[in-house]
């Protein structure tokens, strides 16, 4: 895979105190397989993760195209939660110049960007909703479309290395359980992290308690060593045009 940026980067002027305090990166999609699906005021296109680490969202790279009467916007937005309902973390909208502006045909499928000004802090141990909406009109030729919207998402940062482990997970879960001694974690390491068993039935010698399951926990997070990338992806987000494309 190959991540190519292109900017003026050779006008930034960056300090070290400019470097951002938790690395930044960004969702592409890596199978991009299927059927397409359609995004307008009738349909979006969703994703749940839960993270392990506090990063921040830069925001995304998407396989779509428009339909050839297409003139509404389209917006990326994320929620803290499950759905629409919870709270507002970040969002984006491209109107309909903007989105065919970044390439030469946007009536067929090629990677689109949607870059947040000011990257969104995600934190450590909570769920988030990412949602493609449009108010586009649910007819032919007039909606939005995507390639790889049932497939999960995978994230990058600016120079295309992968995010490291534990620090996302797609879906939804239950409350999560951190590794001992992390400061988001309980204060007594030794409490259980899932429910106890229900306590057997009295009598001459009483049945013993069914054993409590064990919550879901992700692998400890690796946190890189703040450096060149955090002013690299710093850099990113500051000049708001900047154009990327992720190709296999």
């Amino acid at each position: 895979m190959r991540f190519v940026i292109s900017g003026l980067f050779g006008m930034l002027a960056l300090s070290p105190a400019a470097a951002l305090a938790s690395p930044v990166y960004f969702a592409i999609q890596t199978d991009i397989t299927g059927a397409q699906t359609q995004i307008d005021a009738a349909h979006s296109t969703t994703w749940t993760i839960s993270t392990g680490a506090a990063w921040s969202f830069g925001g995304g790279t998407f396989t779509m195209k428009e339909g050839s009467n297409t003139t509404a916007p389209v917006k990326l937005t994320v929620y803290e939660g499950t759905n629409f309902t919870g709270t507002l973390v970040a969002s984006l909208e491209l109107t309909n110049a903007a989105f065919c502006a970044q390439v030469a045909q946007c009536q067929s499928f090629n990677e689109i960007d949607f870059l947040f000004g000011t990257p969104a802090t995600l934190d450590a141990y909570k769920t988030y909703f990412l949602n493609l909406t449009s108010t586009a009109n649910d007819r032919a030729n007039q909606q939005y479309f995507i390639k790889g919207a049932s497939a999960d998402l995978n994230f990058v940062d600016a120079s295309g290395t992968p995010i490291p482990a534990g620090y996302f997970q797609m879906g939804s879960l239950p409350p999560i359980t951190p590794p001992p001694g992390d400061p988001n974690g309980p204060s007594d390491p030794t409490s259980p992290s899932g429910p106890t068993g229900s306590g057997g039935s009295t009598g001459s010698t009483g049945s013993t308690g069914s054993t409590g399951t064990t919550g879901p926990s992700f692998p400890p997070a690796v946190v890189p060593a703040p450096g060149a990338l955090g002013l690299f992806a710093f850099g990113l987000v500051a000049l708001g045009a900047t154009r990327r494309h992720f190709k296999g």
